[in-house]
Formats: structure tokens, sequence, C-alpha cells
């Protein structure tokens, strides 16, 4: 659990636009950088289910219209 946390925190760092707040801990954003976050998200998910063949990845860009 905590590997997986880092990648999204390493992530979430990779959005421009997204600022972090070292006092309060939390990111300050707005809406293109939380979009820019979901694409990659949806993005990164693709790209392991390609691992997985038969282009799942394919629908899954598909189903959220995200281009890779």
């Amino acid at each position: 659990m905590n590997e997986n946390i880092h990648r999204i925190n390493n992530l979430i760092k990779m959005v421009p636009g997204l600022k972090y707040d070292a006092n309060t801990g939390l990111f300050e954003t707005d809406r293109k950088a939380l979009y820019d976050f979901a694409v990659m998200v949806v993005q990164v998910c693709a790209r392991e289910a390609d691992k997985g063949g038969v282009d799942p990845g394919g629908y899954i860009r598909e189903h959220f219209g995200v281009e890779e």
C-alpha cells in the first residue's frame, strides 16, 4: 500500500499547475490540473492493461476518450 501511495504522489507531482503547500500538506490546483491528472491516470492504467495483451488498454482509452 505504501508503495502505491508513493507512485500516486509521483504522478501528482508531474501535473503542471499543481502546487503543493508544505505548510498544510495539501495540493492546490485548478480544474485544468485536475483534468490533466485524470488523463494521466487513465494513460498509466491503459499502459498497464496493454501489458496483458489483446488491446485492453485501447478499450480503456476509448472508454474515457483519452489518447496516448
